[in-house]
């Protein structure tokens, strides 16, 4: 999908935007049937007989502490795999150190609240953190999946077998790596998400039923009259900030956000989707 911007010597300029797109993903893989095949496509990619129990899509979740007023923790999509496993997925258009960190707090506060109160850590269960990379992040390899866990450094052993693992999931090297027919599906739904042009991705979708509905989620979503204001106002260069490797999430930042959909008629509920904010947070600033 294209859209025509307005820069500042007014002239339009043709830019495209797609499922590599944070704003795009969340909204797209936030549908379950989407998600599960893609993420089914890996497990068979793998050789796991695991399979996805439940798909949570999480809005938004609030850390507070005394020396940081305020982080938001978005979870944008959690499974819960048949052995109880938790697998939180998030795109990345740069992933720098920054990015390995949150990627890390994530994780780290899936794994650490699936305990209620004077449960035994032994009822936690493995956390995956699974991070599709749209671009390289000090990799010397070419897989295309790059594993990590917590390990004895001196034998390489695994401290814990039900631990966090942090997986990178790289689209760059696509069309350097060869698979077998079981691994296709993956290896096509990574192709659709890299796509630089709509023809590209209806030619990966080939007909497909999913990927093709895939492809029309995004014109529908993309067309959508509040999704075209955020891209064309200044607000959206908050929300692209992530695409673009800055740093985001600060409270002044959101609130700047939502003062500025608010005056393009955002709708509350819309305006909570992009920014995280609350409902009851977003209508105080209407009254302000």
């Amino acid at each position: 999908m294209f859209l025509w911007k307005w820069g500042e010597n007014m002239t339009k300029t043709k830019e495209f935007i797609w499922l590599t797109n944070d704003l795009v993903f969340k909204h797209i893989f936030s549908n379950k049937r989407i998600i599960k095949d893609f993420y089914n496509s890996y497990l068979k990619y793998i050789k796991s007989d695991l399979t996805i129990l439940n798909v949570r899509v999480t809005k938004q979740k609030y850390i507070q502490n005394d020396n940081i007023k305020l982080h938001d923790y978005y979870l944008d999509i959690v499974l819960v795999l048949s052995n109880g496993e938790l697998v939180n997925i998030e795109m990345y258009n740069n992933f720098g150190e920054t990015e390995c960190m949150k990627s890390l707090a994530y994780a780290s506060y899936i794994y650490s609240h699936q305990l209620k109160k004077n449960n035994p850590y032994r009822r936690l269960k493995k956390v995956t953190s699974f991070n599709i990379m749209n671009g390289n992040y000090k990799l010397t390899n070419n897989e295309i999946i790059n594993k990590y866990e917590l390990i004895n450094v001196i034998n390489h052993k695994k401290i814990l077998k039900e631990s966090i693992e942090m997986l990178l999931i790289r689209l760059d090297i696509l069309d350097d790596i060869s698979y077998s027919k079981d691994e296709e599906r993956f290896i096509r739904w990574c192709r659709l998400l890299y796509a630089k042009t709509r023809e590209e991705a209806i030619k990966i979708a080939n007909g497909d039923e999913l990927m093709m509905s895939t492809v029309e989620m995004v014109d529908d979503f993309i067309n959508d009259p509040e999704v075209i204001s955020i891209f064309h106002d200044d607000s959206w260069k908050i929300v692209s900030a992530e695409q673009r490797g800055e740093t985001k999430g600060k409270a002044e930042e959101k609130i700047e956000t939502a003062k500025n959909m608010l005056k393009e008629k955002c709708s509350p509920k819309f305006i909570s989707k992009i920014t995280n904010l609350s409902i009851s947070e977003i209508n105080k600033l209407k009254v302000n």
